[in-house]
């Protein structure tokens, strides 16, 4: 049985940085819940929160230059909803399924809020984060049985999913 691969797709107007960013959004509402981190301190966290997140997600998430070149990129989507030919179109790699990826995000996001929270308002934090999280990814994803097994994929090439982070090194 093959594993499907999962198409992270973002229109054409939008990057992963956006999505990461509601990402934080989320997770801050979630947080406000629980603690007062005050004005200040609310768009600091905000800003603390991309860095975890983009770094639980960079082992998931990857690009490649072929990927959205090729009709078969989007025709053969099994999905209810028809993406759009322009996405921007990044590959997950998710040994541990969606929710594996959904749950890694939220540890690493959360950990340096722990401290701040109590056993079970940490819990209910994450809870809260790990839906708000599924609720945003799910209408970006998209199962194409014709991901990384065409021709075209077998020629591309690995790019920088985060073109906006200068300092990030391929892997």
């Amino acid at each position: 049985m093959t594993v499907p691969i999962w198409q992270l797709r973002m229109s054409a107007e939008d990057s992963i940085q956006d999505l990461v960013k509601q990402f934080a959004m989320a997770i801050m509402e979630s947080l406000e819940r629980e603690i007062d981190l005050g004005e200040d301190g609310l768009s600091s966290s905000m800003l603390a929160l991309e860095e975890p997140l983009i770094d639980a997600l960079f082992p998931y998430v990857k690009a490649y230059n072929a990927c959205g070149k090729h009709i078969v990129c989007t025709t053969s989507v099994e999905s209810i909803s028809c993406p759009d030919f322009d996405d921007h179109i990044y590959i997950l790699h998710l040994p541990c399924g969606i929710r594996g990826m959904v749950d890694e995000i939220c540890a690493k996001s959360l950990k340096g809020f722990a401290p701040l929270l109590a056993g079970q308002a940490y819990e209910d934090v994450r809870n809260r984060a790990k839906a708000s999280i599924l609720r945003l990814l799910i209408p970006h994803l998209y199962s194409n049985p014709q991901c990384r097994n065409h021709d075209i994929c077998m020629i591309a090439q690995t790019v920088d999913p985060w073109p906006a982070l200068t300092t990030r090194a391929l892997q």
